[in-house]
């Protein structure tokens, strides 16, 4: 079984990390590589946000709850390792809209969460992009 996480009823705790913890608004979710689209409607949440990316701990919730046993049955893996990936562009498009705005206004952020490849070769990194672990 693999979560949608378009569908409420089948959301997850990843999403809802990024939603009660990061205070971020879930936007979209897209096939093939799962690309989670999210809202920072501050600079405050955006800076945790790329904080805990530029630290790693974005990348250990989503590697804690998007690697579940059942997508491990479903690909026939031991182990699938996922790689978080915000591009530094965007970050700094996004904090400089803040820092030239006054009042809140919201600016979409996009990270990727994991490519699907080959059986045995899950990957967490965009080919297209660059990544951090």
């Amino acid at each position: 079984m693999i979560v949608d996480p378009s569908k409420r009823e089948e959301r997850n705790d990843f999403l809802e990390y990024l939603k009660e913890v990061r205070q971020v608004l879930y936007v979209d979710a897209q096939t093939g590589s799962l690309i989670i689209t999210v809202e920072c409607s501050s600079l405050e949440i955006l800076e945790g946000l790329w904080n805990d990316y530029c630290t790693g701990h974005l990348n250990e919730m989503a590697q804690k709850f998007l690697v579940t046993e059942d997508i491990l049955k479903e690909f026939g893996l031991i182990e699938v390792k996922l790689t978080t990936t915000i591009l530094e562009e965007e970050y700094i498009a996004c904090r400089g809209y803040f820092l030239q705005h006054s009042v809140t206004l919201t600016k979409f952020i996009r990270f990727s969460a994991w490519d699907v490849l080959p059986i045995n070769e899950i990957g967490l990194h965009s080919p297209r992009t660059p990544t951090r672990e």
